[in-house]
């Protein structure tokens, strides 16, 4: 489960104290889970005969990405025996607005001022700069050998690329670039290890695999000697030979960019919604389709539905307004009844943006009445789509990383065009989730994730930007928790 964990605590000024109320004490809260019911996890000392109290409590609280991280603090006068005499204020909001607010939120009210601070955003922002050569490197066939290598963090459910090499040709004891990974990975992802693949680069055809070998922050923050030094083993677990391996050559402390830091300082992240409504999600007439017209709609939500009013709320907090781009692809679209892998599902051709959750529901309404499903299911252009803002924000920074959501049943036509989407899009700030509906289960789609993806002219993929999270398990997956660690795979390819 991927949870950050912050400190906030609490300032109140101008407490009215009296013969009866000669202290001050603070309850917190937050929303645990996905249930929508605030639970006490701390209160503060009582701090007594101070109109201006400063609490030296500091409260923990987790955050995802992907939940409310709703926060309720209430501020309690407290009597002379101890008890409470009432409650004087409060103070609700969630992380997100608290980082967006230079991690600190005022609160007015009853003649008393709150004041909510976040403490310990700069924790995730340490990092260490590793750099690794190679001893005894040879090709595992005929062709020439052009090693490099790339670093990923392994969850059981998928690998995420934190870091790739550049490649060296004809060099037996290659030594590859410095670079700075995230020393907090860890402390978030505490079931995950470091996995390291080593390639080699063939133009023409898939990559051939040298080997590989597994690690972890603790080991590498011990630093260079025998204790990172690794040989190399195949897929079958064993070592290639007494020669074959890597070492670690450099090892430095650095400060590291981190999605906390760049939201902090203003960041907004723009959401973007794909609807796949291809023929392959069935008639929209027929109660086995993904996108059923039911006669009572309201009280029978499609599939569709049902992820977008899960999703959407949760993805939109760190935007700057309420406005969200959905487009739709794989039909075909009024007026002129022409085929498009990517048009404004509203029916609006000046924008793709609706107003918040009612507005998306609305454009997928209309949509499954004006649209004709068809086929094939293709991804390239909805990413293409987002890429060319993404692209811009690459030259122009104006502080945006953006993120497309893509619902889909999955069953994806042609992957090459995709893959090559991915790739170009990797270098520019942007996530894309895909959000898998129906019972059927397509392997296709779930390749996207890889570390190893190549471009159809060669170019391999610089950064993990894509995650497959399947509709019935966003309460558990991890997919859209990932972004804060994509934010922070873009910055870091910038040192």
């Amino acid at each position: 489960m991927v949870i950050f964990n912050f400190s906030i605590n609490l300032v109140v000024r101008n407490v009215k104290l009296s013969q009866e109320v000669v202290g001050t004490r603070a309850s917190f809260s937050v929303v645990c889970g996905t249930n929508k019911y605030f639970t006490e996890i701390s209160q503060s000392e009582t701090v007594l005969n101070e109109t201006n109290v400063y609490f030296r409590h500091v409260c923990q609280v987790p955050y995802r990405f992907d939940r409310s991280n709703s926060v309720l603090i209430k501020i309690y006068a407290v009597r002379a025996d101890g008890l409470f005499a009432g409650e004087i204020g409060r103070c609700s909001f969630d992380l997100a607005s608290l980082m967006m607010n230079k991690c600190r939120l005022n609160f007015p009210q009853n003649g008393i001022d709150a004041e909510v601070n976040l403490l310990d955003v700069d924790k995730y922002s340490n990092g260490i700069q590793l750099q690794f050569h190679g001893e005894h490197i040879h090709s595992p066939n005929s062709l020439p050998l052009a090693s490099y290598y790339y670093l990923v963090l392994h969850f059981p459910s998928r690998d995420v690329l934190l870091y790739k090499s550049e490649i060296i040709k004809l060099e037996k004891d290659p030594k590859w670039k410095a670079f700075v990974v995230p020393s907090h990975l860890m402390e978030v992802f505490p079931t995950a290890t470091l996995r390291v693949y080593c390639y080699n680069y063939n133009i023409n055809s898939e990559d051939s695999i040298i080997g590989m070998f597994e690690t972890t922050v603790s080991r590498l923050l011990q630093g260079i000697g025998p204790i990172n030094t690794y040989m190399l083993i195949n897929t079958s677990g064993e070592r290639i030979d007494e020669k074959t391996c890597f070492q670690l050559s450099l090892f430095n402390l650095r400060k590291l960019p981190s999605f906390f830091d760049a939201v902090n300082q203003g960041m907004h992240v723009p959401i973007t919604l794909g609807v796949d409504m291809t023929a392959s999600n069935g008639n929209p007439n027929n109660t086995d389709s993904l996108h059923y017209i039911h006669p009572h709609t309201s009280h029978y939500p499609t599939p569709y539905e049902m992820a977008l009013n899960y999703v959407v709320p949760s993805v939109t907090k760190h935007q700057a307004n309420r406005n969200i781009g959905v487009v739709g692809f794989g039909a075909y679209i009024p007026p002129n009844h022409s085929f498009s892998q990517c048009f404004n599902l509203s029916g609006n051709s000046a924008t793709a943006n609706v107003d918040g959750l009612q507005g998306v529901l609305e454009a997928y309404s209309q949509a499954r009445l004006v649209v004709q499903p068809f086929a094939p299911t293709e991804y390239a252009d909805v990413i293409y789509h987002v890429a060319k803002f993404a692209k811009a924000e690459s030259k122009r920074r104006l502080g945006l990383y953006f993120v497309l959501v893509v619902f889909t049943n999955g069953g994806i036509t042609n992957s090459r065009r995709t893959i090559d989407a991915i790739v170009d899009s990797a270098p520019h700030p942007m996530s894309i989730v895909f959000v898998t509906l129906g019972k059927e289960h397509f392997p296709e789609i779930e390749k996207l994730e890889s570390a190893s993806l190549k471009h159809s002219d060669g170019r391999l993929l610089c950064r993990s930007i894509v995650s497959v999270v399947p509709a019935s398990d966003l309460q558990n997956n991890d997919g859209l928790a990932l972004i804060p660690l994509h934010v922070g795979s873009y910055f870091a390819g910038g040192l």
